[in-house]
């Protein structure tokens, strides 16, 4: 089962009336209607939290979640928003929460939400929701440390990364603490195989690290010593992982099917996350603007609906498959203007 916080159709019982005139249709040699495509990438709300979008996860087409920190300017409150298969509304987090810089929220099911963040004092912070209540989950993190990856694949089952390479694993008992050689920026699984996706901070290059059998290896990527980095990673199956960044100067798509890695060159200065589409490709945004859909060896910018005008690129922060859905993907950004985003808003690809 593929984790990274990211992953038909109910048919019809009845034949009506309507179900008759199409198959009457076919026989008398009219075409019957295709299927309308999935619909393309729009705009679904635009949230006036000010707040920053940082994450969004995804569980069914009916349980999502989606992260706000409190800016950087202090103008504004952290805040959590759900969907619950009609609308995306706020959920209460306790007071102290929106005084916090939130990081992230991961997911396994509506009774297992995880967030992250830096709380009073710069003392990092884990807390779970169960259904009812939201509890804070002691964990071995220092004052000004920063988690900027959480991997949720149960309620016993956590793994946290730090920006300095800590990583630490949670058994739903305790923790077991594990040093990288890395600075952490996204992570995935599948099945007992854990990849993280960062650089190496003193030169810049691109690293990803392997958790297997008990221990942590490296990868051994094509572009490891040229300046880069891996900012977004997926795990498709027990040998099949890809991972965005950049190798320097371009994007670049990192690819893994059980040999050796390989590095292809991807749009735009680099990217920033990553999700299959369903139908054996990927979508990934840009750090400049805009999302991407890498399919059968080609590179195509979709077109975003409602974004409005604006001078400033449109970036999507977050990507996250729907699951239980073909194709959908959910995605959080906004307007970049260079330090602060200027709008927060909530994309959709799919039904």
């Amino acid at each position: 089962m593929e984790l990274h916080g990211r992953r038909a159709m109910k048919g019809a019982g009845r034949v009506g009336l309507a179900g008759c005139l199409v198959a009457g249709a076919v026989g008398l040699g009219v075409p019957a209607a295709e299927a309308a495509p999935a619909p393309g990438w729009r705009v679904v709300k635009k949230v006036s939290a000010k707040g920053e979008f940082q994450s969004v996860a995804a569980v069914s087409a009916k349980r999502a979640w989606a992260v706000l920190s409190a800016p950087m300017d202090g103008n504004g409150a952290a805040a959590l928003l759900r969907w619950n298969g009609k609308k995306w509304s706020k959920q209460k987090l306790p007071a102290s929460y929106s005084r916090y810089a939130l990081g992230g929220v991961e997911a396994t099911s509506a009774n297992n939400v995880w967030l992250y963040g830096v709380g009073k004092g710069h003392k990092p912070f884990l807390a779970r929701w169960n259904g009812k209540t939201w509890k804070k989950v002691p964990a071995p993190l220092k004052p000004y440390q920063k988690v900027t990856s959480l991997l949720v694949r149960g309620p016993k089952n956590v793994w946290f990364f730090t920006h300095e390479g800590g990583a630490g694993h949670y058994n739903g008992t305790k923790w077991r603490t594990y040093k990288l050689d890395m600075e952490p920026v996204d992570s995935a699984a599948h099945g007992g195989t854990v990849w993280v996706a960062g650089y190496e901070p003193e030169q810049r290059l691109p690293r990803i690290a392997v958790w297997k059998g008990g221990k942590w290896t490296y990868a051994a990527l094509p572009n490891g010593e040229t300046a880069g980095f891996v900012s977004g990673i997926t795990a498709l199956g027990p040998k099949k992982v890809r991972a965005v960044g950049d190798d320097g100067s371009r994007g670049a798509l990192y690819s893994w099917d059980g040999g050796e890695w390989k590095v292809t060159r991807a749009p735009g200065t680099s990217l920033r996350s990553v999700v299959p589409d369903g139908s054996g490709g990927l979508w990934a945004s840009s750090r400049k603007g805009g999302v991407y859909r890498y399919k059968g060896g080609k590179w195509t910018r979709a077109s975003i609906k409602g974004g409005g005008k604006s001078k400033h690129p449109l970036v999507l922060v977050d990507l996250a498959r729907i699951p239980g859905t073909k194709a959908s993907v959910w995605a959080v950004g906004g307007h970049y203007g260079g330090r602060y985003f200027t709008d927060d808003l909530i994309f959709k690809y799919g039904k």
